[in-house]
């Protein structure tokens, strides 16, 4: 199915067109499948999660290592493809919706106390939504693979200082570890589009944190990042919306603070690492206080 002409094909024999609205992008070459699959790193015990399951072809691929496919679906137009293509595969479940709205972790129930992996093939207008959702559920997804476009997968695995680099860097850092498994290139998508993928692969850190302890943090980060241009004194003390869920501060404390935690008082949100803003949330204490 990774070819042109029979995804062309496919799509005709059902009356259907690619929707870019939606992010309809197939692959259309098998390397990146197997990379992704790879990647995942599936035995027959694993229950994995896809979201946008499009034609079945990474779905069929996924089927054939994992003891259990959960695959999402946004078109409901798909349903006949995906009944044809993957119906005789008895260990995949489709769903039909929006991950965005869906319950991840009650698809993924029960997995028996183990964490349950997650393969997607991501449209850009809902890449750090939908990232930031996997990486945030209380499924607590042990290995995540994502194909996504290049700039994104920059954001993403970004460093301080580089351009991209902002709370959802961060966020990945918290829970795992982030590989560049490939660049795929942008003639691998039928249809075509304007700019060219990479294949990331999220391990989980052993030591990784629970999403509920990690709230404040992500809050204060948000925060700052909400006016990065500003100096983390002038996001946190000019933070009237309360963006984040972070109440605005008086400036002496944010500089004390920032003191404390041996910043310089002209720190921006961009120079801070994961470090810097634990020690930040640390030094802030009881000052802080979430809407």
């Amino acid at each position: 199915m990774a070819d042109p002409a029979a995804v062309k094909a496919l799509l005709a024999k059902h009356d259907l067109q690619p929707r870019h609205t939606l992010g309809q992008n197939f692959i259309v070459r098998p390397e990146p499948i197997a990379a992704a699959v790879q990647a995942a790193s599936l035995a027959k015990s694993d229950t994995v999660l896809e979201i946008g399951a499009g034609l079945g072809t990474l779905t069929r691929a996924l089927a054939e290592r994992a003891g259990r496919v959960c695959a999402v679906e946004l078109d409901r137009a798909f349903r006949p493809v995906l009944a044809e293509t993957v119906g005789a595969c008895g260990n995949v479940e489709l769903t039909f919706g929006d991950a965005r709205a869906l319950d991840l972790a009650a698809l993924v129930a029960p997995a028996q106390g183990a964490m349950a992996k997650a393969v997607a093939n991501l449209p850009y207008y809902a890449t750090s939504e939908l990232l930031e959702k996997l990486i945030l559920a209380p499924a607590r997804f042990g290995r995540i693979v994502i194909l996504v476009q290049a700039e994104a997968a920059a954001r993403i695995s970004a460093k301080p200082g580089l351009a991209g680099y902002g709370p959802l860097s961060l966020l990945a850092e918290c829970f795992y570890e982030t590989e560049l498994v490939m660049r795929v290139a942008r003639d691998c998508f039928w249809p075509q589009p304007k700019v060219d993928s990479a294949l990331l692969a999220l391990k989980r850190r052993p030591d990784a944190p629970t999403a509920e302890a990690v709230a404040p943090l992500h809050a204060l980060i948000r925060t700052a990042f909400a006016q990065r241009r500003k100096t983390i004194v002038a996001a946190l003390a000019h933070n009237r919306g309360g963006v984040g869920g972070l109440s605005e501060l008086p400036r002496d404390v944010v500089a004390r603070a920032l003191a404390e935690a041996g910043l310089p008082a002209t720190a921006r949100a961009e120079q801070l690492g994961l470090a810097d803003f634990a020690r930040l949330l640390t030094a802030l204490g009881s000052q802080v206080r979430w809407r």
